[in-house]
């Protein structure tokens, strides 16, 4: 629960209170910005102050960093959490303050977890092995591989989990590991529900109808 760096703030830098604190080589302090609001970049200071300041500050006194950070409602196992938006410039964040571990929790994909869990993960991945890359790209990359004839209807409905994610917010949403938000009358209003659930019966029916079986079926169950 410490979060404090032993450092103090002197004219913008940050210094260590005294030279016995600071990290030995081989010592690597791990950071868990749980409170966060991982809708927006690590690195905000208007909505993420407490995790910045968190980052700066220990990087004054030790030379290797980790992070656990998350991608999950852990109340709302199946709610595709809305970090697509933030995750490029989060990613960089932790390259530039010399991370050298990235622990990024959330639910493994199954018939009761996040449906785009695996997009999540390619991206992720692929990301962290080359900082280069763009996360954004790499997520649409997966969705068009993985949703073949679909994906189009699949990018229509993220797009809208996009729209209403940005929405929410002055409905109360926070952004919170532990919201709970698809038990949450307040955060959706029914149409909006009704229309995430038009868009995924377009790809339904778009999968169901397809001559080629195999695919027919892997698409059907990739989307359910």
């Amino acid at each position: 629960w410490i979060m404090k760096a032993p450092v103090v703030y002197k004219a913008g830098v940050y210094y260590p209170i005294d030279e016995s604190v600071v990290a030995k080589d081989n010592v690597i302090v791990r950071i868990a910005p749980l409170a966060s609001d991982y809708r927006y970049p690590i690195m905000d200071d208007k909505h993420n102050s407490e995790a910045a300041e968190c980052i700066r500050s220990w990087s004054a006194v030790a030379k290797n960093l980790s992070v656990w950070d998350y991608n999950q409602d852990f109340n709302s196992h199946a709610f595709p959490y809305p970090s697509k938006k933030s995750t490029e410039q989060t990613v960089n964040s932790y390259y530039e303050h010399n991370f050298i571990d990235v622990f990024h929790q959330m639910e493994a994909s199954s018939s009761t977890v996040q449906s785009l869990g695996p997009a999540v993960s390619f991206a992720y991945a692929a990301k962290l092995w080359n900082v280069k890359e763009n996360y954004n790209e790499l997520y649409d990359e997966f969705i068009k591989a993985y949703y073949k004839n679909c994906s189009d209807e699949i990018q229509e409905y993220i797009s809208y989990l996009d729209y209403l994610s940005d929405n929410m917010e002055q409905r109360g949403y926070t952004g919170d590991i532990h919201t709970s938000v698809q038990l949450r009358p307040d955060f959706y209003e029914i149409e909006e529900i009704r229309m995430l659930e038009t868009i995924l019966n377009k790809a339904l029916n778009k999968a169901e109808s397809l001559d080629d079986l195999r695919l027919s079926t892997l698409l059907v169950d990739r989307i359910y």
